[in-house]
């Protein structure tokens, strides 16, 4: 979600976009795909045990599901506590609507439309597929590819030391001039 965001910021306000960094999201539409991802990520949530009875409770579930004890302690920390537990702080449903508003079409003009400075990163074992990624880059003057092979979706917390390497180096580097072929 957060980089279907970012791409239609970029594209319909540059002027408050210097940099771009895409993590494992792309202006692909799924279409049908689209229905079948929205309901098997809905299934995975109301998987969850919920109510956690506690955080360590949750940071436990999470690491085990996710992939480590920073995967665990982030997604705990977007719990709320109510009265009977810790629960999420989104509504399922409204997650599975929104996610599949925003990835059954595509958005290839959007995409062609930014001018920034933008950086593709590709996690190995994640949800982007290569040649997708290299169809970003491809399309994209402006654009760059970066791919961490033995990450998951959420690299950031996968493999974090990794991550804000290639973060750190995309934006420390003076911006590339655009490539000229189309």
């Amino acid at each position: 979600m957060g980089g279907l965001t970012a791409i239609s910021l970029a594209a319909e306000r540059p002027d408050l976009v210097r940099s771009l960094v895409v993590v494992e999201a792309s202006p692909v539409g799924d279409g049908e795909d689209a229905e079948a991802a929205a309901r098997d990520i809905g299934a995975a949530l109301r998987a969850w045990p919920v109510p956690f009875p506690s955080p360590p409770d949750a940071e436990a579930f999470f690491a085990e599901r996710f992939g480590g004890r920073l995967a665990g302690e982030a997604w705990a920390a977007g719990l709320e506590q109510r009265a009977d537990g810790w629960w999420p702080r989104f509504d399922v449903e409204v997650m599975v609507e929104t996610l599949l508003a925003a990835s059954a079409q595509p958005n290839w003009a959007d995409w062609q439309r930014i001018r920034c400075p933008t950086l593709v990163v590709r996690a190995g074992q994640g949800l982007l597929e290569a040649e997708v990624a290299g169809a970003m880059v491809a399309a994209l003057p402006t654009a760059q590819l970066a791919e961490l092979p033995e990450a998951r979706h959420d690299l950031h917390l996968d493999r974090p030391g990794e991550w804000r390497e290639i973060l750190t180096r995309f934006l420390d580097s003076p911006a590339p001039p655009p490539r000229t072929e189309r």
